[in-house]
């Protein structure tokens, strides 16, 4: 170009712009405009909820829900913004862009999940159920990855069950309030029988696919050693006076309206009143009794109320008690 004022001509090197520099760019920007509105949200309501917080320990607590979050979110955002790319080049018509993406719509959260009871493979086109099993492999590989595993060696004040376990006592608590109204009890071998009913209810209850093998194998596990178990037997039995599980109570305890439900409530043959918490908590390796003493002291409070509300049903004195089906361990509050 002609300067002006001095009359010289500027020579400027400048590179070609290629097809992958094309790409970075418009990939770029696609992942930061998901990024901008996913993200953006979560790490907001994170930052705010724990200046709001009583405590500043909460920004400790909730920081593998971060992590999670921000995993599962980096992965579907690259994906999200791979499939941007790739709906722009089909073609160069804003019009075919948004009638392909309303289609695609259409198809994957309309069609697809009414197809899927006649023909499973198709779930496969549903952008939510891909989505879905996406966060199931990130969060089954966290685990592994260097940042949480150094977080997870650190101490920790509180603990988080899974969703899937959380399904695995639900279900296990409601067997085994159906196995306490029959009698005689089953036999260990006998329950094997009930494999397909517990599958169902897992699966009703929202336990993913891929889980639901080793949740099943889990509340029949805790069925049996319940059985097997002679205290187990003893808290089932039928001939206790009455005898309910699922007990729901509401009063007064500590000065404080309560409602409660108590997992199984029966007056033993001497008299006293039992109210029983079933836990289905694991515990692998050693430290058992530790363990055992750690959730008794943990549930201290809860036990106490049950009792207190108890004790408004009859004379007879209350004993309460954490029992654990899946190791066949019995822990009375003293």
């Amino acid at each position: 170009s002609l300067h002006t004022k001095t009359h010289r001509i500027g020579v400027y090197s400048s590179k070609a712009v290629s097809r992958g520099d094309y790409l970075l760019g418009k990939f770029a920007t696609a992942f930061g405009l998901v990024a901008l509105t996913w993200l953006g949200p979560v790490c907001a309501a994170w930052l705010v909820g724990n200046l709001l917080a009583p405590d500043w320990r909460f920004f400790w607590h909730s920081r593998a829900a971060l992590f999670n979050a921000l995993i599962y979110g980096v992965s579907t955002m690259g994906i999200l913004s791979v499939l941007a790319l790739g709906v722009s080049a089909i073609s160069s018509k804003e019009k075919s862009t948004v009638a392909f993406w309303f289609m695609w719509w259409i198809i994957g959260g309309v069609v697809t999940p009414i197809a899927t009871h006649t023909q499973p493979w198709l779930r496969h086109l549903s952008f939510n159920y891909n989505l879905d099993q996406l966060a199931l492999a990130v969060l089954r590989l966290l685990p592994r990855c260097p940042v949480l595993e150094y977080l997870s060696q650190l101490p920790r004040e509180v603990s988080w069950v899974g969703e899937t376990q959380r399904h695995v006592g639900t279900v296990a608590h409601a067997f085994l309030a159906r196995l306490a109204d029959s009698a005689p009890l089953p036999t260990p071998e006998a329950l094997e029988g009930a494999r397909e009913a517990v599958a169902r209810q897992l699966e009703r209850a929202g336990v993913p696919e891929r889980e639901q093998e080793d949740a099943t194998r889990q509340v029949l596990a805790a069925l049996a050693r319940t059985v097997a178990d002679e205290r187990g037997r003893w808290l089932l039995g039928a001939g206790h006076r009455e005898a309910s599980s699922e007990l729901a109570l509401t009063g007064l305890a500590a000065g404080r309206l309560r409602s409660v439900v108590i997992d199984r409530c029966f007056v033993d043959e001497s008299g006293t009143r039992w109210v029983v918490d079933y836990k289905t908590s694991r515990h692998e390796g050693g430290g058992l009794e530790s363990f055992l003493a750690e959730e008794l002291e943990r549930y201290r409070g809860q036990l106490s109320t049950y009792a207190a509300l108890a004790q408004q049903l009859g004379p007879e004195p209350v004993r309460a008690a954490l029992y654990f089906p899946l190791l066949g361990e019995f822990r009375e509050l003293v």
